[in-house]
């Protein structure tokens, strides 16, 4: 028998246990039977003493300021998270007057030691963010934090029915908010500045790293150069931005770039220095497509000649901000993108189809390239706006359909 007793004693703990994880359906509705019970506390967290101190103060405020208020205490609610918990039991609920949309949900999970307010989009003005994560964090979290929930429930709820009742509240509290923002802003500026030295360091090893690597992968000067220039824009951009190390950089940089350009050449059969070409004057050494390409500006060409033999050198540097590319038929870096055009629109049950010509300036090729454009997803419609919750127009009987935005506070103790 005391075996029998045992047992039946484990499966009830058990029982009691899975019962204290609760889903936004399962959470006790007490307002929807009793008007003036706007307080869910299935798990004894706070007194009975208190919760119906809790629901004169919410009745007095809605009597004379129209909000609807719910509070809603529970051990668990699993895995899922505070935030999205009280979005959906407020929409489920349908907390606030409808068309007014002015309600505000109170919600604590013990087991998370997290607490959020949740409004609706007609408290946002009366109930700034702010002014309810000052309330959590000055009115409510420490008294939860020395284990006394009915002081700290009592506290809170009561301040905000304060902000509710009296506009010149929240004033104040804005105000001390703003001083006190002050004040951060003075602490924070020194991190902030801590911060913004280690980016600054990081960034200067970013770039001093590459631009040692991109100078030993090159092989030839131009490809060395080509490499080092592609990055010339992040380089400026980044020294703007940081300049505290890449102002030393920079310099090392642009010296780097016009030494690949100019520094001389000796002649591969005399071995004697070799003479740079003007710009006047090197188009005569050039093919017709390397003129081409200096024509478009999408590769620069420098002309190294020697006097003693006769015998030339060319180095193409490509421009790295350019429309062209290097055409596939004739090699050139003279093709472009013509045009792009839709041959079929696609609609919600077909594909369209789309055409890309491609033409090079040098050697004339066209080249017409299709493409698939994805069918048209159409958002299945909504069927109305969802009111939430289960009651109609008036507070007797169930909250009255208001919406929220997601707007709030949120801590924990």
């Amino acid at each position: 028998m005391k075996q029998k007793m045992l047992l039946l004693s484990f499966l009830l703990f058990g029982f009691s246990l899975k019962s204290q994880t609760y889903t936004v359906h399962s959470v006790p509705y007490d307002n929807l039977k009793d008007k003036y019970d706007f307080v869910s506390n299935p798990d004894r967290i706070i007194s009975p003493a208190a919760e119906e101190q809790i629901n004169r103060i919410i009745t007095l405020t809605e009597d004379s300021a129209s909000a609807e208020i719910a509070v809603v205490l529970l051990k668990s609610i699993g895995d899922a998270g505070i935030d999205d918990f009280g979005t959906a039991l407020f929409t489920h609920w349908g907390i606030g007057k409808k068309q007014k949309d002015n309600g505000l949900l109170f919600l604590l999970v013990e087991d998370q030691r997290q607490m959020i307010f949740r409004t609706g989009y007609g408290l946002e003005g009366a109930l700034p963010d702010v002014v309810l994560s000052r309330i959590i964090r000055n009115d409510i979290a420490p008294l939860m934090a020395e284990g006394n929930p009915d002081r700290a429930l009592i506290s809170g709820i009561s301040r905000v029915c304060q902000c509710l009742l009296n506009p010149e509240v929240v004033r104040e509290i804005l105000a001390e908010q703003k001083h006190a923002g002050g004040n951060d802003e003075k602490a924070v500026f020194p991190k902030l500045l801590k911060v913004y030295t280690v980016i600054s360091l990081l960034v200067f090893l970013y770039f001093a790293l590459t631009f040692s690597l991109k100078l030993k992968m090159g092989k030839t000067r131009p490809e060395k150069y080509n490499r080092l220039n592609a990055a010339r824009s992040s380089v400026i951009a980044c020294t703007v931005l940081f300049p505290l190390l890449m102002v030393f950089f920079i310099p090392v940089y642009f010296f780097k770039l016009r030494n690949l350009r100019n520094r001389p050449v000796n002649c591969r059969g005399c071995n004697r220095p070799m003479i740079k070409q003007t710009e006047s004057s090197r188009d005569a050494y050039l093919t017709a497509q390397q003129v081409e390409e200096e024509k478009l500006h999408s590769v620069d060409y420098d002309v190294w000649r020697c006097t003693a033999c006769n015998r030339n050198e060319i180095y193409g540097y490509d421009r790295p901000h350019t429309r062209y590319t290097t055409c596939p038929y004739c090699r050139a870096r003279t093709y472009l993108l013509e045009s792009d055009r839709i041959v079929k629109h696609a609609t919600s049950y077909s594909k369209g189809r789309g055409e890309k010509v491609y033409r090079c300036l040098y050697c004339q090729k066209r080249n017409i390239v299709p493409y698939l454009i994805p069918m048209i997803i159409a958002s299945p419609g909504t069927g109305g706006r969802r009111s939430g919750g289960f009651g109609g127009g008036s507070f007797g009987g169930g909250f009255g359909g208001g919406r929220t935005g997601g707007g709030g506070a949120r801590g924990g103790w």
